[in-house]
């Protein structure tokens, strides 16, 4: 019990929130709409102006920069009425007490005296702007309906055909035709020339302050003029003096550059003489460092005994034996030292030979050769020193001139800069004496300023003349029509001022046309039932279609002589010409024609999601949670007057398809058939039964459809019969439990079946129309039940009264009644999605203690599909 509570409370919470976010989505989707209502404003009975209001709506304004939803700016057509030029800001909802004051303050003409507005007028103004708001988005073009200016009104058939009646129509107001489109052109020839001279006016008031302002202009420009002179005057000599300047500290510049290379190139030859002493003491100290090897290593040699003195020649030789030794045992110092510096030379690496065998004097020459490197060395780094010292100054000398050079050439720099500074100033004052003295030729020419003064004045009187003579004929041409409308309220044909119309599911359920009659006063001529509006013999039924006087019966129009034809366009895969559901207020004549919209979305089918109350008891079947989608379809559109009361007839108006699925939860789903299990001869004769509304009540799947008969309409009334046929098919779920014959205390296992049933009807419908949101039908339907067993179970009357052990079926066992209520309420302005409630009532024909009831609740919402014909 409590789970099956808590998923019927989520159910309506999914209700809820499916129709608040529909809502939610078409309001947060930005809308923006300008439209443009022309309108009498009506001060009394014989004082009122036409006024263009123009309308912009936004549902979405801009608060930080204080916008309001509705921008309301207005427009006389009239140029001699001059209204305020401040636009009217309101918020939504409009206040009418607001939008009141505002047309009370604004619309009134300039120079009379302040007269109030009559209600009437403010209250129809209302209804127009709330109406802006509510426009839907962007719709497809269904077709253009045309409508007349002139119409003749009747109390008797005086002309049998159509196309009598507006032959003697238009040959009646062919002059005064004529002469309005003489009015309309003069008045528009009016306005712009009004708009011609006012822009005159202003150019020669502009003119005149030329003219006035002129010598004061050419004075300051003068004046100016020998400003700018003096300062150029002053920016020359300037330039003059900086130009001397520049030429000096030029010559002075060069001497410097001169000096400086001098200087550097000394400075390069002493440093080149100190890199060539330099070298010259490197050489002498390689040679001095090389000898002083040399006498080392020969000293060595003698001390090894490698050479022993010869007696006869009394010098030193080398003994080749000990030279052979000692290089076998590899003395590498002498050895390389003798080979290096060509003492020695090897013989096919066998023996080593003495280059020379005086060692003696070759030493002594090589030690005076080292005394005199001393000597040299001595000298040459004195002179480098010299050298060095010599450089140091001229290095000193170069930094002291490159300063001096540095300084002169900055002061040049700067002052090239300063010139140039100088210059594009003075290139400044001389364009902006060139453009002063051109204002000055200009500002001068005041007679030409006088001469195009006087041609704009002249031409300006011409306009107004023109203007005057216009003003006159068209007071003759409105006289002439004055005198024409007389005549054609003598025969019975008036213009009409404007009109209303409402057109929903193919019907125009309401049109309303107002037609001034003789006295001025204007009668409401308007329908008595739903006019057909979706089909081409519809649009043919207009000629033979009468609206009649609200206030005076006996008179009437015919709906062709209010609307011209209707130019339909066509569409693919369809033959409903219908346009989308709109109303339409205040349509003036004079617009030419009503362009009529289509429904961007695509209407596919109504879908109810709910639940029963019944089916929270968890002993009941009733459907937890059920879906029901259904479509209706119109056939015939045409409707009959009752005779002369305001009442109509209709039949095969539409049909109506639906199915639903009623069982989803798990409890109750299936019903069990009952069964007597009376035994002959081991086996169970008597049959298996269930009542038939059961077996309805069971019911988890259907399909059908309904067909309107005939419907009554009383639109006075706020009401609307139907009586319908309809055929429906069933699917039951069921099961059986067969008896164990040879153990009757024990059941076999349980056979399921399905039950298929066909059920035909008539249905009597009332339904009231009372109010825009909430909707009450009223339902009698009485059911005819075929059940198709395969005589394997039979529906019965009653459990307590029919006879459960026959296979015989009974009469009344397939016959039932249904009395149904729906409630329907629309919680939001969207039509698409609505709440329902549902009470129905099902009694078994000639029992009535074998019934059910059902109590559903849910949600209705129309499944669409976006056109493809966008």
């Amino acid at each position: 019990m409590k789970l099956t509570s808590t998923i019927t409370w989520l159910l309506l919470q999914f209700c809820a929130l499916a129709a608040l976010a529909q809502s939610e989505k078409s309001s947060q989707k930005l809308v923006k709409i300008t439209q443009t209502i022309d309108s009498d404003v009506v001060y009394s009975d014989l004082d009122r102006i036409s006024v263009t209001f123009t309308v912009y709506y936004t549902n979405q304004p801009d608060k930080e920069k204080k916008e309001t939803n509705y921008v309301i700016t207005y427009k006389c057509p009239a140029p001699d009425a001059l209204l305020d030029t401040a636009s009217i800001n309101l918020d939504a909802p409009i206040n009418f007490l607001t939008l009141k004051t505002e047309l009370n303050q604004k619309i009134q003409v300039k120079g009379d005296s302040v007269r109030p507005i009559q209600g009437n007028t403010i209250m129809k103004l209302f209804v127009a702007f709330t109406s802006v708001g509510q426009l839907d988005g962007k719709r497809l073009p269904a077709g253009n309906l045309l409508v007349h200016d002139y119409i003749g009104t009747y109390k008797k058939d005086i002309f049998k055909h159509h196309e009598e009646r507006q032959a003697f129509v238009s040959s009646q107001t062919s002059k005064v035709m004529v002469l309005n489109i003489g009015i309309d052109s003069l008045t528009k020839e009016m306005g712009v020339l009004a708009d011609t001279i006012s822009k005159y006016a202003k150019f020669i008031k502009i003119e005149d302050e030329k003219i006035l302002n002129s010598r004061t202009l050419v004075e300051d420009n003068n004046k100016k003029i020998d400003e700018l002179k003096a300062k150029k005057s002053e920016l020359e000599r300037r330039l003059a003096d900086q130009n001397g300047n520049i030429s000096k500290n030029d010559a002075l510049l060069k001497n410097s550059r001169e000096k400086r290379d001098s200087v550097i190139k000394l400075e390069k030859a002493k440093s080149l003489n100190v890199s060539d002493t330099q070298n010259t003491i490197n050489v002498a100290e390689t040679n001095k460092l090389k000898l002083e090897k040399y006498v080392v290593i020969l000293d060595k040699l003698i001390k090894s005994n490698v050479f022993k003195l010869d007696s006869v020649s009394g010098t030193y030789k080398i003994d080749a034996d000990v030279l052979k030794k000692n290089l076998l045992q590899g003395d590498s110092i002498i050895l390389t030292s003798l080979i290096k510096d060509g003492y020695l030379k090897e013989d096919n690496q066998k023996i080593i030979e003495l280059a020379t065998t005086d060692l003696t004097s070759k030493i002594k020459e090589d030690k005076s050769k080292i005394d005199r490197y001393n000597s040299e060395l001595v000298s040459f780094r004195a002179k480098l020193d010299k050298q060095r010292d010599s450089v140091l100054v001229s290095r000193i000398e170069l930094a002291k001139v490159e300063e001096e050079y540095s300084g002169f050439k900055r002061l040049v720099d700067i002052q090239v800069d300063e010139r140039a500074k100088t210059e594009t100033e003075l290139d400044k004052i001389k364009k902006d004496i060139s453009e002063a003295e051109t204002v000055g030729r200009k500002l001068a020419d005041i007679p030409g300023l006088q001469r195009v003064r006087d041609e704009k004045v002249n031409l300006n009187k011409a306009l107004m003349s023109k203007s005057d003579s216009l003003g006159k004929t068209l007071t003759a041409f409105r006289r002439e029509v004055k005198e024409e409308n007389k005549k054609l309220i003598a025969a019975g044909i008036f213009q009409i001022f404007k009109l209303h119309v409402q057109i929903e599911r193919g019907y125009i359920e309401r049109v309303q046309v107002f037609i001034p009659d003789a006295t001025g006063n204007l009668a409401i001529y308007e329908n008595i039932y739903a006019i057909g509006f979706s089909s081409v013999k519809n649009f043919m039924r207009f000629s033979r279609t009468r609206l009649y006087a609200r206030l005076s019966p006996d008179k009437f129009v015919y709906l062709s002589d209010v609307f011209a034809n209707y130019e339909n366009f066509l569409e693919n895969y369809t033959r409903d010409y219908c346009p989308a559901d709109t109303t339409i207020n205040d349509f003036k004549p004079s617009d030419g024609f009503m362009s009529l919209q289509r429904d961007t979305f695509k209407n596919l089918f109504d879908t109810k999601v709910y639940t029963d109350f019944e089916g929270i008891d968890p002993g009941k079947p009733n459907g937890l949670i059920q879906f029901e989608v259904s479509r209706r379809f119109n056939i015939k559109t045409s409707r009959i007057q009752v005779r002369n009361s305001r009442s109509d007839i209709g039949w095969l108006t539409y049909f109506n398809a639906f199915g639903s699925l009623n069982k989803i939860e798990k409890d109750k789903r299936v019903l069990e058939l009952r069964n007597e299990d009376v035994v002959r001869n081991n086996q169970v004769i008597s049959p298996y039964y269930a009542t038939a509304l059961d077996i309805r009540r069971y019911q988890n799947f259907a399909l059908g459809g309904e067909l309107n008969l005939f419907l009554f309409d009383w639109p006075d009334g706020k009401m609307t019969s139907y009586l319908d046929i309809g055929a429906t098919y069933g699917h039951t779920p069921l099961v059986q439990r067969p008896l164990n014959v040879a153990d009757p205390s024990a059941r076999r296992d349980s056979i399921s079946l399905s039950g298929h049933s066909s059920t035909v009807y008539p249905k009597i419908s009332v339904e009231l129309l009372s109010e825009k949101r909430i909707g009450f039908v009223l339902s009698f339907q009485f059911n005819r039940t075929v059940l198709f067993s395969n005589n394997n179970f039979k529906p019965i009357t009653s459990y307590a009264k029919s006879d459960l052990t026959s296979r015989v079926i009974e009469p009344s066992a397939r016959n039932s009644h249904m009395v149904e209520c729906y409630i329907r309420a629309m919680p939001t302005s969207n039509r698409d999605g609505q709440f329902f409630f549902r009470a129905r009532y099902f009694i078994q024909q000639r029992d009535r203690n074998t019934f059910f009831a059902q109590f559903q609740f849910g949600y209705s919402y129309n499944i669409k599909l976006k056109g493809f014909d966008s």
